[in-house]
């Protein structure tokens, strides 16, 4: 019933149109196509970042657990942010490079940081936005000092660290490209870290937020 009351109004403007002189083609909205909405076309329609430099300012929290050689375990959790740049190769590579610093609480201390990464993205597809893969090599420096008491009120014994140490990473995330030069990134990244002192490499990860621009 109601579709065809919306055909005879329909057909009524077009008969007030050729009377009118105007085009019944003015008379687009009570078409029946309905278009898809202007989120939709812009996730879904291919971002122009090839051959584009990428500068971001980026956000980080870590965590993590150490193994000392002297045995047990400590944690340790921290935030950085920093600096980093990128270029486009092709619609789906990205190679970037990044520097922070920040601090870190350890058990029983602590440790100022500042880490150096060069690293991949591997998005998976051209749109605006795309879920990617991405890992890294780098370097971190700490400066701290920890310390343990020991039983029966024995006191305490106190260290103090000066370390640069090689890392690696691999990890994923979303990029979205808001506009045609303003673009956000969110990835984890699972990391090791290779410090002297501890039994084998330290397991520590990652959550990364990132703004920028493309150039």
């Amino acid at each position: 019933m109601k579709r065809t009351l919306s055909v005879s109004l329909l057909m009524a403007a077009a008969l007030a149109a050729s009377v009118n002189g105007i085009q019944a083609e003015d008379y687009a909205p009570y078409r029946y196509d309905t278009p898809r909405s202007q989120v939709e076309l812009t996730i879904a329609e291919e971002a122009p970042r090839v051959e584009r430099l990428d500068a971001f300012v980026v956000g980080q929290y870590l965590t993590g657990t150490f193994k000392p050689e002297a045995g047990g375990s400590r944690n340790f959790s921290g935030w950085a942010g920093g600096l980093g740049i990128g270029y486009n190769f092709t619609p789906h590579l990205n190679l970037n490079a990044d520097a922070e610093g920040g601090h870190i609480s350890l058990s029983g201390g602590g440790a100022d940081s500042i880490q150096a990464n060069a690293g991949f993205d591997f998005y998976l597809s051209r749109t605006r936005l795309t879920p990617f893969i991405t890992g890294s090599i780098g370097l971190i420096y700490l400066n701290g000092s920890t310390s343990r008491s020991f039983s029966n009120n024995d006191g305490t014994e106190s260290s103090s660290f000066d370390d640069v140490n090689f890392t690696t990473g691999v990890g994923g995330g979303f990029r979205y490209d808001i506009t045609d030069r303003i673009f956000a990134k969110a990835f984890y990244r699972a990391n090791w870290g290779y410090f002297p002192a501890t039994r084998g490499a330290t397991l520590y990860h990652t959550i990364n937020v990132a703004v920028g621009i493309s150039l």
